[in-house]
């Protein structure tokens, strides 16, 4: 993509992220709200979710109060938008998606923090999320570019953003320091003229065909999808 004609480039802004719920098969997107506090504090805080937030710039939460006064932050911010993953069956809040540097003009979003609670982790539903909130911002936004940032530490967090079909474009050396430890930020992106082929593979994933009896994987993600030229 770097040989790309820089000319004629479309100069319509993006829209801002939409208040509207984004509805899947697993999973529903809705705007954040402190109604969901107590649900969300369930599903990644207290004892055992420690390892949720070790590569956040904040938490871990102990209690409702602290929780709900760092949701109220993002709240309070108008250039972040963030979601609660709700599950689509039962409705409980199963994990939180944010969308940050948000910048209508040259067309960039940046996710992040995302937070899985466990029932969330490692299943065909926290694919679906990543899926869902791709698809939007490039289909209905009309975003361009779509950003990946995270602690070059998280390899958990760098493998996802691979598998779900971002580029890595290198890393910022001591990019911020993080609960007074230096963090470098490994970054990773998703262009629009990628998304055709990256959809592809996250629908082919997604089919019902690609998993067995037991719900097991057929095919990878990865394996599944044309590799970025």
């Amino acid at each position: 993509m770097l040989g790309d004609d820089v000319r004629n480039v479309d100069t319509q802004p993006a829209l801002n992220p939409s208040q509207e719920s984004i509805l899947g098969a697993h999973v529903v997107l809705k705007r954040l709200s402190l109604t969901d506090a107590s649900g969300l504090f369930a599903c990644m805080s207290g004892p055992g979710n420690e390892s949720v937030w070790a590569y956040l710039k904040t938490g871990p939460f102990n209690d409702l109060e602290s929780f709900r006064a760092g949701l109220q932050y993002h709240l309070d911010d108008p250039g972040r938008a963030f979601y609660t993953i709700s599950d689509k069956t039962s409705s409980r809040p199963v994990g939180l998606l944010g969308l940050v540097s948000i910048n209508t003009t040259h067309r960039t979003i940046e996710v992040g923090p995302i937070i899985f609670g466990a029932s969330l982790q490692h299943t065909k539903a926290a694919t679906e999320v990543l899926y869902l909130i791709a698809r939007q911002l490039f289909e209905e936004w009309g975003y361009r570019r779509f950003v990946w940032e995270c602690n070059s530490r998280n390899q958990a967090s760098k493998r996802a953003a691979e598998r779900y079909g971002f580029t890595y474009e290198g890393t910022f050396r001591q990019h911020f320091i993080i609960k007074g430890e230096n963090r470098d930020t490994a970054n990773y992106s998703m262009l629009d003229g990628e998304w055709d082929e990256v959809k592809k593979g996250f629908e082919a994933w997604l089919d019902d065909a690609n998993f067995d009896a037991e719900g097991r994987q057929i095919k990878s993600l990865m394996g599944l999808r044309k590799p970025v030229m």
